[in-house]
């Protein structure tokens, strides 16, 4: 499904805004953790925003469920930035965003390969 050019700006928008709600107003308690906003993709009536996010190191399992507690308070911090620019702020729902792992995995298989002397 293509998005639309509207769809594409607020999902950008939401996804800078979510950043830094994120980044500098939530208290994390596992101060370990990185936590990025990696993609947010809004339905065409811009109710519902996807966001993906990437966990690294410390305690992901736990920042994750404290992420998807803390969805009402995130939504209103949310809310109190982005008020003059939209109208009805989205419901905010979460991935993980595993695709950085993977790429670690494999360019560790690949590093594998590379180093084992051929027969």
């Amino acid at each position: 499904m293509k998005l639309s050019k509207r769809q594409l700006r607020v999902g950008s928008l939401v996804q800078q805004e979510l950043a830094e709600v994120l980044l500098r107003e939530m208290d994390w308690a596992h101060s370990g953790t990185l936590l990025s906003v990696t993609n947010v993709r809004v339905s065409p009536d811009l109710a519902i925003a996807r966001c993906s996010v990437s966990l690294f190191g410390g305690k992901t399992d736990e920042l994750f469920v404290q992420l998807e507690s803390a969805t009402p308070e995130i939504r209103m911090r949310l809310g109190r930035r982005m008020g003059k620019n939209m109208r009805i702020i989205p419901q905010l729902t979460w991935q993980r965003d595993d695709s950085l792992d993977a790429s670690d995995r494999i360019d560790t298989l690949l590093q594998s390969v590379r180093t084992t002397p051929e027969p």
